[in-house]
């Protein structure tokens, strides 16, 4: 397998939108709406090859870290490249990115976790933003560690940041540390909620959410900061009145063009209405 770059991203939103790969509603809107500002660039926005490359170039420095490709390279499917060029691609005229809010809906054991945990990376150490706060969220430790704890094996195992980071990692305290920036996880019970002024978030298992009170809290946290991102990812669930499914509902709105929102993407892996789910033919979506 070979490295990703911008090019595989284009031509995976080419392949959706010819057909050529099996894909969603919801997706086939997302490759469409890509393309077509490829074209014609929302205003105030421009894409960034050197952006979307460099983030491309870091994430896949890394390595895998479980199970029999631990120690390959984390070379990105042509979807991750996708979600990937998307986020970082796009930037305002001052360079500094488009999106502030990323949904990515996606099946379990596809991987979503290992790709959460290299993007915090990446926003950790080479986003050029002074006094980083960065955070994995979810309701329990035991939740926003899978995240945190994937980022803390592929910072150690990397031979280029490696050795450049401090790391905890005890029942009592975590954190990854890059000069004055930090990553570590956090839940929902956290009593500094209110004082935190978050770079980058990656909320984990937003279905599993209750309510949305860790989402805003450190939403608002992140009034200050230049480009902000609160990436959420999240399996389906079953709970169609919580508040990621209501999200969902509005990304939906925002990829097939009834709601305007320039600072937000979303991804959104899922079957059509009428699919059976139960044949191996619709999987691929």
């Amino acid at each position: 397998m070979k490295p990703a770059n911008v090019s595989t991203a284009i031509q995976y939103a080419r392949d959706i939108v010819s057909d050529a790969i099996p894909a969603c509603e919801q997706m086939r809107n997302a490759a469409a709406k890509f393309l077509r500002e490829l074209e014609q660039a929302p205003d105030g926005y421009t894409f960034s090859r050197q952006h979307a490359a460099q983030a491309l170039g870091f994430i896949q420095h890394l390595t895998h870290t479980k199970g029999h490709i631990a120690g390959q390279q984390f070379y990105l499917e042509p979807w991750q490249a996708f979600i990937v060029v998307n986020i970082f691609g796009w930037v305002d005229s001052d360079r500094m990115r488009r999106f502030s809010k990323v949904y990515l809906a996606v099946p379990r054991k596809n991987g979503k976790s290992t790709l959460a945990a290299a993007i915090m990376l990446y926003l950790l150490i080479a986003d050029n933003e002074p006094a980083a706060e960065c955070y994995t969220a979810a309701t329990k430790m035991d939740q926003a560690k899978i995240i945190f704890d994937e980022a803390y094996r592929m910072a150690q195992d990397s031979p280029v940041i490696g050795s450049e980071l401090k790391y905890a990692n005890s029942d009592r305290v975590k954190y990854i540390k890059y000069n004055r920036n930090e990553l570590r996880p956090l839940v929902s019970e956290d009593k500094t909620l209110d004082g935190l002024n978050p770079h980058a978030v990656a909320i984990d298992e937003y279905h599993a959410h209750r309510n949305d009170n860790l989402f805003n809290g450190l939403l608002t946290g992140m009034g200050a900061r230049r480009q902000p991102l609160m990436c959420s990812v999240t399996t389906a669930g079953f709970d169609r009145n919580s508040p990621a499914k209501k999200y969902q509902g509005y990304c939906e709105k925002v990829l097939n063009g009834s709601v305007e929102d320039p600072n937000t993407f979303a991804a959104i892996y899922t079957i059509d209405a009428g699919d059976d789910w139960m044949n191996p033919a619709t999987w691929q979506k």
